[in-house]
């Protein structure tokens, strides 16, 4: 249907009119949203300076306030009969609303929370629908192109050059100099130096567009009729333009993020989107009620807050999702072997082993199932829990002067969307940096034909690997090997003796033994000692094992 320039205060008009002769929407929780009965006017607009503090107005000069999260909402007194279309909070204390009385725009603060609210002289005689404020600043735009702005709390407003005469619905500052406000026609304005200069961007739109977010000087988005969504990481040079995957194409009012990946977007007949891949794809949230939604406002990741226009509010504490199972997270500890020459960066093996001689990363990896909110963070803790990091890995180093030398254990979890942590699981990195040694203090003498014993000795400095794989190899008088043992899993700092039937002609040999310890350290010398074989005499009866 075609819409006339002053098309918000007309829907804002309608909207209110139909909410106050409908019956109220039935107060319940639908998935992650509570709905609250907050006053019997249709509200409009809502801000959060924090989990606990939220203000909403509306028409008539409206104005509710709650100090603990949406349970209970209080009635503010307004110093004016001014229909309220919008409120912007820096704090729990400083705060706006705009909104128009009769022809001419209007502006009332606080800055005690509102206990009490103040007029403020507005530069302006056209509607103010939307505002916000970063600190003492504070900006409001409306109808044919207005832009008000003030930098000292509103003791004065000066009016800021538009270079469009359409109606603008919506402003959003990321900080004291960039901001975006959106209107009629897929009108996109955006600044740099806090509205001294206004721009026009292209939004590859024609679609009116009634609500602007930013979090920062470089991504922004926009909603507007028909389920339009846009959104921007470079700045507004260039905008993405998607729909609403719904089965119907609702009229989107407004929008807010918590960060770069996460938003919500609210509209006609109860729609809530969320993204948690910075609008990337959007998920229909469950909501308690079919009324119009036109205003959402986050304090933080998991806190929001939505204005319903039959004078309901809807909260979350858990980002909206309804999800109540935590994520999975694992563990992947990987080994950076040397660079051999062959290639500039070393590769990277996947490490089976509990102990190791070079410095470790652990990589963390996170899933939250069908159906889930999706993975918010991963988190690791290297003092016992004490205190957590987030990321997804981290590295254990190795120092060649063996300061790090030992077991490490770690502790990671993750974090989904809807603010389910996961119970901590523990992984273990161990070090050691240090060679082993072998010893062999003692020669042996052999029967042939009889059981045989070499003994040796495997030093290993703590902390560090408790086992080591010992290799001896025999040689007779020619330097030829003939026989060769591998053990595995033999203890450190300890008296050991290899124990084989000699088959050896009679003679004499050396033995060798090498020894590489758990962390794959290997000795820097050779252990060896004489070994002397003998036939048995004549007559033996000693133990044979064939």
């Amino acid at each position: 249907m075609k819409r006339t320039p002053s098309i918000l205060i007309i829907v804002l008009a309608s909207i209110a009119a139909c909410a106050a002769a409908a019956p109220a929407a039935a107060l319940g929780a639908s998935a992650g949203w509570t709905a609250h009965k907050a006053t019997g006017v249709p509200l409009l607009s809502v801000a959060a300076a924090d989990p606990a503090h939220a203000w909403a107005v509306g028409p008539v000069s409206t104005i509710v306030a709650t100090t603990d999260g949406g349970a209970s909402w209080v009635a503010q007194t307004s110093p004016t009969t001014a229909d309220l279309y919008g409120v912007a909070f820096s704090d729990a204390s400083d705060g706006w609303a705009v909104g128009v009385a009769g022809d001419a725009g209007t502006v009332i603060a606080t800055s005690d929370g509102g206990a009490d609210w103040a007029a403020q002289t507005a530069p302006t005689t056209g509607a103010l629908i939307g505002v916000s404020s970063r600190g003492q600043d504070c900006w409001a735009v409306g109808a044919a192109g207005t832009i008000i702005a003030t930098t000292d709390g509103g003791a004065s407003w000066v009016a800021q050059s538009c270079p469009v005469q359409h109606d603008l619905y919506s402003v959003s500052f990321a900080d004291a100099d960039h901001g975006w406000a959106v209107g009629d026609l897929g009108t996109i304005l955006t600044t740099t130096n806090g509205g001294a200069a206004w721009t026009v961007q292209k939004s590859s739109t024609t679609d009116y567009l009634n609500g602007v977010t930013c979090c920062d000087a470089l991504h922004a988005w926009a909603v507007g009729e028909r389920g339009v969504i846009l959104d921007t990481s470079d700045g507004g040079a260039h905008w993405t333009v998607a729909r609403a995957t719904t089965p119907r194409s609702p009229d989107l009012y407004t929008i807010a993020v918590a960060d770069k990946r996460r938003g919500w977007a609210v509209g006609a007949g109860g729609v809530i989107l969320a993204t948690t891949s910075g609008g990337l794809t959007w998920r229909t949230q469950g909501c308690p009620t079919s009324q119009d939604l036109a205003s959402v406002a986050f304090a933080d990741t998991l806190h929001g807050f939505v204005a319903g226009t039959a004078g309901s509010m809807l909260t979350t504490t858990r980002a909206g999702w309804s999800d109540v199972r935590p994520p999975t997270a694992t563990a992947v500890v990987t080994v950076k072997e040397p660079d051999v020459g062959f290639g500039s960066s070393p590769p990277v093996t996947t490490s089976t082993q509990s102990w190791h001689s070079s410095a470790m990363s652990v990589a963390l990896r996170a899933s939250d199932g069908s159906g889930g909110s999706g993975v918010a963070s991963v988190q690791y803790s290297l003092d016992g829990g004490k205190a957590w990091t987030r990321g997804s890995s981290f590295t254990v180093p190795a120092p060649a002067d063996h300061s790090n030398d030992g077991s490490h254990t770690f502790l990671y979890r993750a974090t989904d969307n809807a603010g389910n942590v996961e119970a901590a699981r523990s992984g273990r990195v161990a070090i050691d940096t240090r060679r082993p040694t072998p010893v062999a203090k003692w020669s042996a003498a052999a029967l042939r034909g009889a059981r045989t014993t070499l003994r040796y000795y495997v030093s290993d400095r703590r902390p560090g690997s408790p086992t080591a794989t010992v290799t001896i190899r025999i040689y007779d008088t020619r330097s030829t090997l003939v026989k060769k043992a591998v053990l595995a899993g033999v203890t450190v700092d300890a008296d050991h003796g290899y124990v084989f039937v000699c088959r050896l002609p009679q003679g004499g040999y050396r033995f060798f033994v090498s020894v590489t310890d758990a962390a794959g350290n290997r000795a820097a010398s050779v252990a060896t000692n004489r070994l002397a074989v003998r036939d048995r005499p004549i007559g033996f009866a000693g133990p044979l094992l064939r």
